[in-house]
């Protein structure tokens, strides 16, 4: 057993990738297991084989890396793993009513509830619901999109979307969104 904390956080990008794959397979070969402590989600993403998210010296969930990103059980523990929507819902007999429609929701109890939904579950493009771009940020391949959906009898809801960059909108166009709800969670208020 070897103990590795933030092996690769004083690295630049290209040599993290580099070291961290030969160090991977060093371990496989060796068929040792490792126990590494990162706060890089991307990392802790690539790496393991099994991931235990903590905060406060408290594990909020243990599981494959596909797991706990899909299906988090907190609005806490699906944030450590990337950027992700927060909605209030509540939870009825028939699921949870949102904006993007209803949801299943068999497993939450009726009352207050968080629909939490990644950026990468909404689609950006013409049709959909109406939407209006407030923010553009470019990352490389992708681009962050700030969207914000006006209500006419309560506050605007603000999410984030991503797209291929070269398919970016611009700041103050409208466009439409479509939300894939297979990709949304529900988890208790």
């Amino acid at each position: 057993l070897i103990l590795l904390d933030e092996p690769f956080s004083g690295l630049d990008s290209h040599l993290k990738s580099a070291v961290r794959d030969a160090t991977l397979n060093a371990l496989h070969a060796a068929g040792t297991t490792a126990l590494i402590v990162t706060h890089d989600a991307e990392e802790a993403l690539m790496m393991a084989d099994h991931l235990a998210l903590m905060q406060d010296g408290q594990i909020l969930q243990v599981g494959t890396p596909q797991d706990c990103y899909q299906n988090p059980v907190s609005t806490a523990a699906a944030r450590l793993l990337g950027p992700v929507n927060v909605f209030d819902v509540v939870v009825t007999e028939r699921g949870a009513d949102s904006l993007f429609g209803t949801l299943p929701a068999e497993k939450i109890p009726h009352g207050a509830a968080l629909l939490l939904l990644r950026p990468e579950a909404i689609t950006i493009g013409q049709a959909g619901l109406a939407a209006r771009v407030s923010r553009v940020q470019f990352a490389g391949a992708n681009t962050v999109v700030t969207l914000e959906i006006h209500q006419s009898h309560s506050q605007d809801i603000v999410l984030q979307g991503q797209v291929l960059s070269n398919l970016a909108p611009n700041i103050g166009e409208t466009v439409g969104i479509e939300v894939d709800l297979t990709q949304a969670r529900l988890v208790a208020a």
